[in-house]
C-alpha cells in the first residue's frame, strides 16, 4: 500500500502492537543518512533501543563489527543499518530476560526490574507498562509476550520517528 506525492512514494506498513493493528509510514528510505539533525538520537543512530556500550570495542564485540559504525557523543551504538540495531536491541532484551545478562537480572523479570537496569528514566517502567496496557510488576516472557515486550520498548525508547523506520521490519520479520 502507498500514497504518492510526485515523485515521492510513502509506503504504509500495518503493525501488531499490543494485540492492537496500526498503520504507519515506512520512513526507513528518507532516513538514510545518520547525519539528519532534525531526528531523534536513535533514528540517527539507527538504533531502535537506545543501547549505550562503554566502547567502541565492546558494541563491536556485542553486536557484531559489521553492525556497528561507532558511538556517538553520548555512548549511544551507532548501527550500519536499521536490521542491524533491530537485532543488537532484540537480542540485548533476550540475553536480560533469560537472567544471563551481567545486569543480574532474574530470569523473567517485571517491567520495572528490567527498566531499572535499562533506562535512567524513573517513569520508564510505568510508560513501558501503559503501551502494554499491563502492570508495571508484569512479568516478561510470562504475563507479557517478549516480542510485544520488544515492540512497545522500541516505541518507547525510539521515539515516532524511529518506530516508523522499524515497524515495516517488525512486520515482516526481515531481521
Amino acid at each position: 500500500m502507498g500514497l504518492s506525492w510526485g515523485p515521492l512514494v510513502l509506503h504504509l506498513a500495518t503493525v501488531p502492537i499490543n494485540a492492537q493493528t496500526i498503520t504507519c509510514p515506512d520512513w526507513s528510505l528518507l532516513m538514510i543518512s545518520s547525519g539528519t539533525p532534525n531526528l531523534s538520537r536513535p533514528a540517527r543512530n539507527k538504533n531502535p533501543g537506545n543501547l549505550r556500550a562503554p566502547s567502541l570495542a565492546v558494541a563491536q564485540r556485542l553486536y557484531g563489527k559489521e553492525s556497528v559504525v561507532g558511538l556517538d557523543d553520548s555512548g549511544h551504538v551507532q548501527f550500519a543499518d536499521w536490521p542491524a540495531g533491530v537485532a543488537a536491541v532484540r537480542q540485548d532484551v533476550r540475553v536480560k530476560v533469560s537472567g544471563r545478562s551481567a545486569t543480574k537480572l532474574p530470569a523473567n523479570p517485571s517491567i520495572k526490574a528490567f527498566s531499572r537496569v535499562y533506562a535512567e528514566d524513573p517513569q520508564h517502567a510505568t510508560k513501558l507498562a501503559a503501551l502494554l496496557s499491563v502492570s508495571s510488576t508484569s512479568r516478561i516472557g510470562i504475563d507479557v509476550q517478549e516480542e510485544a515486550f520488544l515492540r512497545a520498548l522500541i516505541r518507547l525508547e525510539g521515539g515516532l520517528d524511529t518506530w516508523v523506520a522499524v515497524a515495516p521490519l517488525l512486520a515482516g520479520e526481515i531481521v
